[in-house]
């Protein structure tokens, strides 16, 4: 399709180079963005900023990894290029094969749970046949963490299971006919429709400021579980056909959670060593401008740093409105 170039009577394309860079930034959809660049030649360029994508990639695929920087990328790509290759790596939950009550937000890279107390599942846009891949999801937020692994009542599993995974009804869960294996937040681990605990080490569960990994080998046909980069459990044997990560929610429980890039962080690497340390220490600096002001609610301030994405202006403004 051709840019139309007559930009004549279109006051966006006539405004100054910074004006158009604060308007965009504004926007931060990279969707749109691609939209936009439709429109017309003007427009085609200044969406091509490198800074708004820049922005984009880090806040999108590598705002967990505190240690992650510009020297991290040295090829040639561009920033929207980068984005366009981490965007098409399948990492994100698919709206089509989502239970109705998993709501999805961030472009799909979020997943939470609206209401209803039997399991909802969802699982990724993209499956493997082959090859070995690791994915992590980060618990973002709970409502009763201190219930979450303590309960008799499973709240949410992480895993993989190929195709026939059902999403709208998948009380049975990891079954043998979906290939499927999943861990979940108290600890126990259900592969192919057996509890599988074999050398699982104490039954290790997980809260929100966890990051829960998925080690995968397609051609193997092996799985095993890491919690903040430490593994948790052995290697567990028996998975094939089309493999896609999966996520099961349940009973009511207002979780949010975040799937990333597939970077592992091992232990050795600064792993948090609590989840509280995991969730607050992206926001050190802004905990400490917070609590000089007063605001001495860490967990409370690291809420709403998180919901703002760090920018202790808006927190502040927003916790004065109280």
């Amino acid at each position: 399709m051709d840019i139309d170039d007559d930009t004549s009577k279109d006051l966006f394309s006539n405004c100054p180079e910074d004006i158009k860079y604060e308007i965009l930034q504004l926007l931060e959809d990279p969707l749109l963005l691609c939209s936009m660049s439709k429109v017309c030649r003007s427009w085609n360029l200044a969406t091509l900023d490198e800074r708004i994508w820049k922005k984009m990639f880090f806040r999108d695929f590598l705002w967990w990894d505190k240690s992650a920087s510009e020297k991290n990328f040295e090829d040639e790509k561009t920033w929207k290029e980068r984005y366009g290759e981490y965007f098409c790596r399948g990492w994100q939950w698919d709206s089509s094969n989502c239970n109705s009550r998993v709501c999805l937000t961030n472009n799909n890279f979020s997943a939470s749970l609206s209401s209803g107390y039997t399991y909802h599942g969802v699982r990724t846009l993209k499956g493997f046949e082959s090859g070995q891949h690791y994915f992590e999801i980060m618990i973002i937020k709970l409502d009763d963490n201190s219930r979450f692994d303590k309960g008799t009542t499973i709240y949410m599993g992480v895993g993989v299971a190929n195709e026939k995974f059902n999403t709208e009804n998948c009380c049975s869960g990891w079954t043998r006919e979906n290939s499927g294996v999943g861990y979940y937040n108290d600890g126990q681990v259900y592969a192919f429709s057996e509890r599988h605990f074999g050398r699982a080490r104490n039954k290790v569960s997980f809260r929100a400021g966890d990051r829960i990994g998925v080690d995968f080998d397609c051609d193997n046909g092996t799985v095993q579980f890491y919690v903040n980069g430490v593994a948790v459990t052995e290697v567990i044997r028996g998975l094939k056909d089309k493999i896609y990560p999966h996520l099961i929610l349940a009973n009511d429980f207002k979780h949010e959670v975040i799937i990333t890039t597939g970077k592992r962080i091992t232990s050795s690497n600064s792993a948090p060593s609590s989840p509280a340390e995991a969730v607050s220490k992206p926001f050190e600096e802004q905990l400490a401008t917070l609590d000089s002001m007063g605001f001495r609610n860490r967990e409370f301030c690291v809420e709403m740093l998180m919901r703002f994405e760090g920018d202790v202006e808006r927190v502040i403004n927003e916790l004065l409105s109280y």
